[in-house]
């Protein structure tokens, strides 16, 4: 899990499926989904696609900075 002070992020599922975690609430996601994140906003990703391969295009604004991402233990 991990957070971004600064940048918004969209999820978009391109392959695969799986589960999204954002703010304590878990849902799960397929090809096709889109799932927007807030800054501030803890979230997290896990692949349960049969296939073992979820692919997922992350989209940041303003765009995604090492300095901008924070680890939760």
């Amino acid at each position: 899990p991990h957070y971004h002070k600064i940048s918004e992020e969209i999820y978009y599922v391109l392959k695969g499926s799986g589960k999204v975690r954002v703010s304590g609430i878990t849902r799960k996601i397929e090809e096709g989904d889109a799932v927007y994140i807030l800054p501030g906003a803890i979230h997290a990703s896990e692949n349960t696609s049969e296939s073992d391969v979820m692919k997922i295009l992350a989209i940041c604004s303003p765009p995604y900075s090492d300095d901008d991402i924070f680890f939760i233990e």
